[in-house]
């Protein structure tokens, strides 16, 4: 299982786990293949990040910072830290585009990862 951004889902990929917005309503269950509608209604209710089914594909936060130097780390840290310099990087909203923003700026320093092996 993968935990993906929404902007990295595509149809057909299958939900690994209940999507619960914040009131504790299920928007989709587990094993739920996504739609295109299913992303409009996700982003509609704010949702962030799914878990879906199957391995983690090579693009996402998690193989970024994986393949990442401790350099790259921290000179993405310091390239969004500057452009944030005048907020407050203790707001939700701020800590998640900081944190978007560093993976960002890790894609455009790091090379394309290679596609998983074919099962």
């Amino acid at each position: 299982m993968a935990l993906l951004d929404i902007d990295s889902l595509t149809p057909g990929m299958k939900v690994g786990k209940d999507v619960i917005e914040a009131s504790g309503q299920v928007l989709l269950r587990s094993g739920t293949e996504i739609t295109e509608k299913h992303l409009r209604v996700l982003r509609s209710w704010g949702i962030q990040q799914v878990d879906i089914e199957g391995p983690t594909p090579p693009d996402s936060e998690e193989t970024l910072l994986l393949r990442a130097s401790p350099e790259l780390l921290d000179r993405a840290h310091a390239a969004v830290a500057a452009r944030f310099q005048h907020t407050d990087p203790a707001h939700p909203a701020i800590a998640e585009l900081m944190r978007l923003a560093i993976r960002a700026e890790l894609r455009l320093h790091l090379p394309p990862a290679p596609p998983p092996p074919a099962a």
